[in-house]
């Protein structure tokens, strides 16, 4: 074992992800689409180097919760760290209803 933690995307999450994925092909083409989709998972991949890199959520109850966001483009990764594990939470956009970043804080 080298060490490093391990990167645990919660399938709530990775379902945003593909939802984000399929609006953006139809909407600017599946290369692009692609391309944000690897764009994401190499940002989440580094934070086992570095999970404290990006700063804690400026959403209050995600903030008690210990949760970070990593900003990529309008969308928010939220994360966080769990022990050994850096568990992803949900990928949102930054213009979407804010109750659904306090739908994440109460994940456990």
């Amino acid at each position: 074992m080298d060490g490093q933690q391990k990167v645990i995307w919660q399938a709530g999450a990775f379902d945003m992800l593909l939802e984000i994925s399929e609006y953006l092909a139809e909407k600017i083409g599946q290369k692009k689409a692609n391309t944000f989709v690897i764009e994401i998972n190499t940002k989440t991949n580094r934070l086992k180097d570095n999970p404290g890199i990006y700063p804690p959520c400026r959403f209050k109850r995600l903030q008690q919760n210990n949760f970070r966001c990593l900003r990529h483009k309008k969308y928010i990764v939220v994360y966080r760290e769990e022990g050994t594990e850096i568990r992803i939470y949900g990928i949102i956009h930054e213009r979407r209803n804010p109750k659904l970043f306090d739908d994440l804080a109460k994940a456990k």
